[in-house]
Parts: structure tokens; sequence; C-alpha cells
């Protein structure tokens, strides 16, 4: 157990927390095995609310089976504090995540862009059509979703007031006269129900087309038309639970990079919402982030800068401890690259990209130019014959040092990582150190059927049923 104590404190302990913890290794590395069993475990532990963001679920399996190997005593009173959403509903149960939410007292303008917010960041090709792009979706999106969010409307509602606004038409004016200050939102709802069918799909198409998957499955509708949102951000921090986002479930790629997305934005708006200062720290693990990312979705300037923004401004304004993983370097745009090593803690596993060896080599190991590659013996001769009088040096070369420290990041083992930690805010991590993780609940590993019957039982614990959600909807059209 060489180094467990100075492993720990370099991952979880409060002023490292603090400054963040960026991990890269590759698949089998044991990357998960480190965010779920002691990460995620130990910040839930200490009592730090904490989202796990997991696209594939092998952090959320080992924070599970962790949790599930505590003495009976400690699991009846933790198991209260842990909130599991199965993403994709397939259990017949939902955590509804609805886009019209609000927290305190924001704006109906402020609530109608957030779901805005993200179809921008996913589709920034809508800013280049002409016709049928971001000018008209805005517009419709903001109005539609001041007025929704006023009547306490989700999604659902706004595809049936696009297909048929004249059977809401009635009921806009109603609302008009009770809310006068959305009169001029209304107004623009009731002038497209007014407008020839061609005019208007030039105004609504653009938004239609993002929101007609909610339509078409009943889970998706179900997941973003409930009034009321699963999750209670309030009582997730006053009670100090665990929330474990899993989306392994979800087959559509579409669907699931917009879920992921959707997810982030709609926690970090909690975040934001509730202001910085000094309340209770909040612990955000995003396992994969490359999940995050695509190349046919956001561009990579948003990404770099949304996440640039999330480590050096909401992290350390707004008390956020931020743990992010990936596989491989190449993964990411070489400006993300640049905004995860500016978090404190950087981990690294085994990498098989002999480029990002090379220049994680370069950047965290200085030139020595007293590094001997040999010694050559100058020689002389007298009458008795030749001998050595001294020796000439040859060092290597800047190229070959970094290609010899490289090796150090490909020849890592499993379980094996060298780790960095910065000392204090606005320094940086410059020394390596080895460590493992192997003495670590060494021979204990997730069971995939008993977890999978934990996180149903968990799942039906905490979500409602689709149908009931769908029966809601219908009562709200009536």
């Amino acid at each position: 157990m060489n180094g467990t104590h100075a492993f720990l404190e370099a991952l979880v302990s409060s002023p490292v927390r603090r400054m963040g913890i960026h991990i890269t290794a590759g698949r089998g590395s044991g990357k998960s095995r480190m965010m779920g069993r002691m990460i995620a475990f130990f910040d839930f532990l200490r009592g730090v609310p904490t989202v796990v963001i997991d696209p594939h679920g092998g952090t959320i399996d080992n924070f599970l089976d962790r949790m599930m190997r505590l003495p009976k005593s400690y699991q009846e009173k933790f198991w209260k504090r842990v909130i599991y959403v199965d993403m994709s509903g397939h259990w017949g149960k939902v955590i509804p995540l609805p886009f019209y939410v609000r927290y305190g007292d924001e704006s109906y303008f402020e609530i109608s862009q957030r779901y805005l917010d993200v179809i921008y960041k996913m589709d920034p090709f809508l800013q280049t059509a002409s016709i049928q792009g971001w000018n008209p979706l805005w517009l419709t999106g903001t109005n539609l979703g001041m007025v929704l969010s006023a009547m306490n409307l989700q999604v659902p509602d706004a595809i049936d007031l696009l297909t048929n606004p004249g059977a809401w038409e009635q009921r806009l004016i109603e609302f008009r006269d009770l809310a006068p200050e959305l009169a001029p939102s209304v107004k623009y709802l009731l002038q497209l129900a007014d407008m020839k069918s061609a005019e208007r799909e030039r105004l609504t198409s653009s938004l239609f087309n993002k929101i007609a998957m909610f339509a078409f499955d009943p889970t998706l509708k179900a997941m973003v038309g409930a009034a009321h949102p699963g999750i209670n951000w309030l009582e997730v921090e006053a009670e100090r639970k665990i929330v474990l986002l899993d989306f392994r479930y979800i087959g559509s790629m579409t669907q699931r990079q917009f879920f992921l997305e959707w997810s982030l934005h709609n926690f970090l708006n909690y975040v934001l919402y509730r202001g910085p200062g000094k309340q209770v720290p909040f612990s955000l693990i995003i396992d994969e982030l490359s999940a995050l990312f695509s190349v046919q979705g956001m561009a990579p300037q948003l990404f770099q800068a949304d996440l640039d923004n999330m480590i050096n401004v909401i992290s350390r304004q707004y008390r956020l401890w931020l743990t992010i993983c990936h596989q491989e370097h190449f993964q990411l745009p070489e400006l993300v690259n640049q905004s995860l090593l500016s978090l404190g803690t950087q981990v690294f596993g085994v990498t098989r990209d002999r480029e990002a060896a090379k220049a994680l080599a370069e950047y965290f190991f200085r030139y020595n130019p007293y590094w001997v590659r040999k010694y050559t013996p100058v020689w002389m001769s007298n009458f008795i014959g030749p001998f050595i009088v001294d020796h000439t040096s040859e060092e290597f070369t800047a190229e070959e040092q970094t290609l010899l420290h490289s090796y150090k990041f490909t020849d890592l083992k499993r379980f094996e990582f060298l780790i960095s930690t910065a000392l204090d805010e606005g320094s940086y991590g410059t020394e390596l150190k080895y460590m493992t993780i192997d003495w670590f609940d060494r021979g204990l590993y997730p069971n995939e059927r008993i977890l999978e019957d934990a996180r149903r039982r968990l799942m039906l614990r905490s979500g409602v049923s689709v149908q009931s959600v769908l029966a809601e909807i219908e009562n709200r059209r009536s």
C-alpha cells in the first residue's frame, strides 16, 4: 500500500477537490473504478451533494457496488440519499427533466432560453441557414417558451400548439387577460394561428424539427412532458444526495447526446441560480467527456468556450468540484485539451496515443542538458603505449529525452497512474508521481446481474410511470 495516503490526499482532500481533477486513461486502465469507488464514494460519504454523468455506466456500477458492500446498518441510512436515473426509461419509469422549470425568481424569458441554448450549442449550422435557421427558431421558441412557462406547460403542449394553433386560440386569449405582462408573446402566438400555412411554416418549422422527436416516442414525451421535474436540486443539496445519471441504455446517438447536454445544462443552471458565495460545494463527475462532443454536433469553439467557463468561472466562483474524464487525447480538440490541463489535479493512465504521450512528456518534463547518453574515452600514447586521459560525454537531445519520457505514459499497467497536483489557486502541478490503486478493494468487482437488479429497484423507487405522465399531458390538453 505504498503511497496510499498520498494518493487519497491527492484525489479526495477538500483543497484538491476544489481545484478540480482531470483524468485521461485508456480503456481498461481502471479510471471508472477510481471515479466510482473512490472519488464519487468519498464525496458522498463526507456529505457533498454529487452529480455523476455517465454515458456508459462504469462509474455508476463501481459506486453502487461499493455501496452494496457496506454494513447493512450504513446501507439503510445511505440508500435514501441515492437517486438513480435511467435516462432511457426502459423499465417503464422515468425521472422527468422538463425544459420549462422555475427555481426561484427567474423571469419567463430566462426560463425560455435554457432549451434554446442547448439547441444553439448542438446545431451551430442553424446560424448560417438563411430562411429556416436560428432567427425564426429563436423568435418562435422564445415567445412559445415564455407562455408555456407561465401556463405550467411543457414541450408536448408546444407540439400540439404548433400543429393545431386554432384549437389554442380561445385558451390563449383567456390567458392574455390573466397575464398582461406576457401579452406580446401571446399576440405573437395568436398571429401564428391566423397566418397562412406557408408563412407559419417558415417561422415554426425549424423549432418543430427540433422538438418532433418528443412527439414520436412515448418515453421521451414523458421525460420532457411532466409539469414538475423528477429531480429537486434544492432537496439534493439540502439532504446531501448523489444523482446518478445513467445513459448506457440509450441506443440513438442523437438522443443520447441531446440528453447528455441537457442534463449538464439543467444542473449548471441550478448552480448558477443559487449564486456565488459560501454554499455547500457540489461535486460534478463527468465520465467520458468526449460523449458530450460530436463533430456533427457542437462546434469546437462553442464546446471549448463552455468548458472553459465551467472550469475557470463556475467551478471557482460557485463552489463546483469538477472531475472530468476521457480516454485519449485525440478524442477532443486541442483547445479543449488545453482547458482540461488547467484543472488542478492531473491523472494519467496508460495511453496508446504516442503523439499524446510525447506531448505530455514535453509538458511535464524539463529538458536536462546534463543527461548523458554515453562517455567516449580520449586516448593518448607514449613510448609505453596508448592510454586513456579523459572522457567526453554525449548528451541526449531534447527530442530523444521527450521520447524516453513518453514511455512513462505508454508503459503504465492496469491501475497504475501518474498524477500531478497543484499546491494552491493560480499554480499548476509540474511534478508527476507514480501511484497505483491496485490495493484498493483488491479482487472486488461489480457483479452485473446483482447491479442490474439494484438499478431497477432504485429506478422503480424514484421514477414515475410513463403512462401516468402521458395521462397528465392529455389531461392538460382537455
